[in-house]
């Protein structure tokens, strides 16, 4: 009977060592730290400067927003990560249609994946009906012409 409770009290001792070599594991492996950064960033902010005249005519611009807030995935695929992917800014009429979406590409769209992300985007987009303008910021993107291209696309799909 002894030897039962001997056993008992090994094997307690036991899974206690292992729990605590598990937990010291768990603190060691989740090590992460978050920190907050800016919502958008300096080239973004002076790009949304220059559509901010927009707003006079009832159009709401809304920045970093995931297509699936507005895209549904009609498939009996559970993944839906794809639409998780951002747009840098989107634009409303007064009761929040949405009129378009517009992306600003850097230099890194350049790279073999960003052009894989961006052609993924706009086959999204195209396939939801959902009008999709890209600026660059290689170019210089003076406000005359950023409005003037924006409101033309707006208008020619009457929504404005």
């Amino acid at each position: 009977m002894i030897w039962i409770w001997i056993g008992i009290i090994v094997i307690l001792v036991l899974f206690f060592i292992a729990k605590k070599a598990q937990d010291n594991n768990s603190e060691e492996i989740n090590d992460t730290i978050y920190t907050q950064k800016k919502l958008l960033t300096d080239t973004e902010k002076s790009f949304l400067d220059t559509m901010k005249p927009l707003e006079d005519y009832g159009i709401t611009i809304v920045p970093q927003v995931c297509l699936a807030s507005i895209v549904n995935k009609n498939s009996n695929s559970r993944r839906q990560n794809e639409l998780y992917r951002i747009v840098d800014f989107w634009l409303f009429d007064a009761d929040y249609n949405l009129l378009l979406l517009v992306e600003l590409n850097d230099a890194s769209h350049k790279e073999y994946s960003r052009r894989k992300r961006d052609n993924k985007v706009s086959e999204i987009c195209w396939e939801a009906k959902i009008d999709l303008m890209t600026f660059y910021t290689d170019k210089p993107n003076k406000q005359e012409y950023v409005l003037h291209r924006i409101s033309e696309k707006i208008r020619e799909k009457n929504k404005l």
